[in-house]
């Protein structure tokens, strides 16, 4: 597809029509200080590193996760083109989380999450 405005690459997916635009990498500080109020015990400061990743330019559509899943989640049925609502997109969106997925050997896009163990983007 080319670049966007801000000169990010972008691709469609071929399988899904799922447009998806590539981030450079980079690090960042994540949890809280040690003085923090009411910090808790799993927020210690650490920094993250993240290599280049592509990520979804639109929310996902019932329709997208339908070709990735095998059904969709949706609790409003009747447009296929909406997005997915949160409380749905909270499933893993992946080809490996469901051995029976039409696309599951060709796919290879799942829905971001909270970085996976806090050292890679989900």
């Amino acid at each position: 597809m080319g670049r966007n405005a801000q000169e990010y690459r972008e691709w469609k997916h071929h399988a899904t029509g799922i447009v998806l635009v590539e981030l450079p990498g980079g690090e960042f500080d994540m949890g809280s200080p040690e003085i923090e109020p009411d910090r808790g015990p799993s927020e210690i400061l650490h920094t993250v590193t993240l290599s280049p990743f592509l990520i979804g330019k639109y929310e996902v559509t019932p329709a997208q996760y339908e070709a990735v899943m095998g059904s969709s989640p949706s609790y409003f049925k009747g447009n296929a083109q909406r997005p997915v609502e949160p409380a749905a997109q909270s499933q893993q969106f992946s080809p490996r989380s469901r051995p029976s997925a039409p696309l599951r050997s060709t796919v290879g896009v799942r829905l971001p999450r909270r970085l996976l163990g806090n050292r890679q983007a989900g």
